[in-house]
């Protein structure tokens, strides 16, 4: 079984109201995307689930460290990151509805599951600043 289908949630038959689940981010996670500037790290990750009639709020909310490079002198560095996302999930029988937004993806009623791995992924990466050097590293060091 990958590592991925734990984040594979159920969502056809989910009853309105609150869910929340809990994950741990490590290095197995990481190693299941091709080409990721991250290769170790170690974070907790809750996902707060809120069921409606015709959609899903998504909270996501994360800290902890990942493994990357310091970018003056490509060292192996451990930053500190942490962060909160929303994703808003509308359930649709419609093609017609779907639309281009952004901040939201549409899920057909047919759909019995929903894949959140791709998008904790994404924040995460998006929580590891631009510029990564050893001093912003965890503990500090100099290159």
């Amino acid at each position: 079984m990958s590592v991925l289908q734990a984040y594979v949630l159920p969502v056809r038959g989910l009853h309105t109201g609150r869910h929340e689940y809990a994950f741990t981010i490590d290095d197995e996670f990481f190693s299941s995307f091709p080409d990721s500037p991250i290769w170790q790290g170690n974070i907790e990750l809750t996902i707060d689930l809120d069921r409606r009639l015709r959609e899903l709020v998504i909270e996501f909310s994360f800290q902890g460290t990942v493994r990357t490079e310091c970018d003056r002198c490509l060292k192996d560095l451990d930053l500190y990151v942490e962060g909160e996302d929303e994703l808003l999930v509308k359930i649709t029988s419609d093609p017609d509805q779907v639309s281009d937004e952004p901040e939201m993806i549409y899920l057909f009623q047919e759909e019995a599951f929903l894949d959140l791995a791709p998008f904790g992924y994404e924040f995460v990466l998006l929580a590891v600043p631009i510029s990564k050097l050893c001093e912003d590293a965890s503990p500090p060091s100099e290159c």
